[in-house]
């Protein structure tokens, strides 16, 4: 992963690179703990993972939640992992307030071992079982285009 990133940041294509050099790599496993306490550990995990980077009043953030509560609701084997730079009690009233799913909420990640966001926020990742990134989401998913890209890819791997 850390080649893309760095061929991503000396091309003049950034976003389209780093997207593009990253799918089908491994992504690294991982164990976070969450707004509860629990941890949720990547090795476990049987479904397809989506890595959702965002923070409180962020803009296309608040945007990318719409998606990704539809996405929530039409594909029940996709777990949901929410990583932001807020802590515990301001995502919980955030969520409680906003209505949101009961998805993992990892806070204050750039404390716990993680891939660090250098692409801006929002950024989704989504990856397989095995660690493998299918598709990398510089700027979130905050349009009606990259949601349907994303339900297509869902669907063709018939989640």
């Amino acid at each position: 992963m850390k080649n893309c990133v760095i061929e991503a940041k000396q091309s003049d294509t950034k976003i389209n690179g780093v997207s593009d050099c990253l799918k089908g790599k491994k992504f690294h496993s991982f164990v976070l703990k969450d707004v509860k306490g629990k941890f949720f550990s990547s090795i476990h995990e049987k479904n397809l993972i989506l890595i959702n980077y965002w923070f409180i009043g962020c803009q296309p953030c608040e945007k990318e939640k719409h998606f990704l509560k539809e996405l929530a609701k039409e594909f029940s084997k996709l777990k949901i992992v929410s990583v932001s730079l807020d802590d515990k009690e301001d995502i919980l009233r955030y969520a409680k307030k906003n209505k949101l799913p009961n998805w993992t909420f990892i806070p204050d990640y750039k404390n716990q071992l993680l891939f660090e966001n250098e692409f801006g926020y929002p950024l989704s990742i989504i990856i397989k079982p095995n660690g493998t990134i299918l598709k990398f989401i510089v700027g979130g998913i905050i349009n009606e285009k990259k949601f349907d890209e994303v339900v297509t890819l869902l669907k063709s791997i018939q989640l």
